[in-house]
């Protein structure tokens, strides 16, 4: 069910693309509209969730009736709205959020930063690693020394 949701608001997505209201779905601020068990699927998901399922900004779930401009879905019985975020884009992780530029040294959202940090630090020390295991390795197999030399430059 939650994928047939996810088609239903990629489809008005798509439209608000090809209307020029948004240039690519992180652009995006998501309404849905749901009533009954789409509805209840929904909140189960919260609306985080939702965001990080259809790959949008910010996503916002409502228990009722859809204005006259959303787009219907009436397979799934949902309605979504879609509009520009207003809020600051990561330049790291391009999503908007309202936390970038609390970080004075850096202008992206500080969950971006953190992540960024972490994955780069571990794939340094682990290239690191493997490099300077290769460099044991060959040294002690081949008897051969990786030591800069003159000959070289």
């Amino acid at each position: 069910q939650l994928l047939d949701l996810r088609t239903s608001v990629q489809k008005a997505l798509e439209l608000a693309r090809q209307d020029k209201t948004i240039g690519h779905p992180l652009d995006a601020s998501v309404t849905v509209y749901a009533e009954g068990a789409a509805f209840d699927a929904l909140n189960a998901l919260g609306e985080e969730g939702l965001a990080k399922l259809v790959i949008v900004s910010e996503a916002h779930i409502v228990n009722g009736a859809a204005p006259a401009e959303a787009v219907k879905d009436e397979e799934t019985g949902v309605a979504t709205v879609v509009v520009a975020s207003g809020l600051e884009k990561c330049e790291r992780c391009w999503i908007h959020r309202d936390t970038v530029g609390q970080d004075s040294e850096h202008a992206v959202d500080p969950a971006a930063f953190t992540f960024f940090k972490f994955r780069w630090s571990n794939y340094c020390s682990y290239t690191y690693f493997i490099v300077c295991y290769s460099l044991y390795w060959h040294s002690t197999v081949y008897n051969v020394s990786f030591r800069y030399d003159k000959q070289f430059s």
